[in-house]
């Protein structure tokens, strides 16, 4: 057994830290707008009026381009979406942190060939907007981190909700001691456990080789969920 860290509500907080993540923040939700709402639009209609061309002119060279248009548009249109989806997914917003969640572990898992397993609770939790993406964003850096971390090839997200806490699990099956290797001065680290304090919330990081190791991040119900 491998000693385990915990992190209790580091003294890493600072406004102009806190102020930083929420402007990034903001300026992704109005950056997506932008790309969604203008910029999709305006490539949708030249879509359309690509395919109209190709309808009413005679030139078999002249339809033969166009279509080569339109299909550089479809591809400009798919990449806007990956964006728009890696600036704040749309899941998120549309139908809550669990599907965002599960979402964000198969794209990781797929990306470096792992296996992956997933729990949650049976419906969606009602989680403040500001809690919500402040998990999110814990969750993609906890995944970067044992995701990528030695030899992994399995990864786990559990999710449970008490009458008090909130927990989210990343468990590997890694063999070697997460807690030993993690550098906690990258940015990575230091952003991750910089939002956990914010929500009041604790980290905890052991390993038990060759069983696996495992982050498990704990956040007060009333820091994360809106009122009943």
């Amino acid at each position: 057994m491998q000693p385990s860290h915990f992190y209790m509500n580091e003294s890493i907080d600072s406004a102009l830290v806190t102020h930083l993540q929420s402007s990034v923040e903001v300026d992704k939700a109005s950056l997506v707008k932008e790309l969604h709402d203008d910029l999709g639009g305006l490539m949708v209609a030249a879509v359309m009026d690509v395919a109209w061309a190709e309808q009413h002119v005679s030139s078999t060279v002249a339809r033969g381009r166009l279509a080569r248009v339109r299909d550089t548009l479809r591809s400009a249109i798919d990449i806007k979406r990956r964006i728009i989806e890696e600036l704040r997914p749309s899941l998120l917003d549309n139908v809550g942190l669990f599907a965002a969640l599960s979402r964000e572990l198969k794209h990781t898992c797929a990306r470096f060939g792992l296996q992956w397993t997933e729990h949650y609770p049976h419906s969606e939790l009602q989680f403040t907007p500001e809690a919500s993406i402040a998990l999110f964003r814990i969750a993609q850096e906890a995944l970067a981190i044992s995701s990528t971390h030695g030899s992994v090839t399995k990864e786990e997200l559990s999710v449970s909700a008490e009458s008090e806490t909130i927990t989210l699990r990343f468990a590997n099956d890694d063999d070697a001691s997460l807690p030993d290797a993690i550098d906690r001065d990258t940015p990575l680290f230091a952003s991750m456990l910089h939002r956990i304090h914010v929500l009041g919330g604790n980290l905890h990081i052991d390993s038990s080789p060759p069983n696996g190791s495992a982050i498990t991040i704990s956040i007060p119900v009333s820091r994360a969920l809106q009122p009943a």
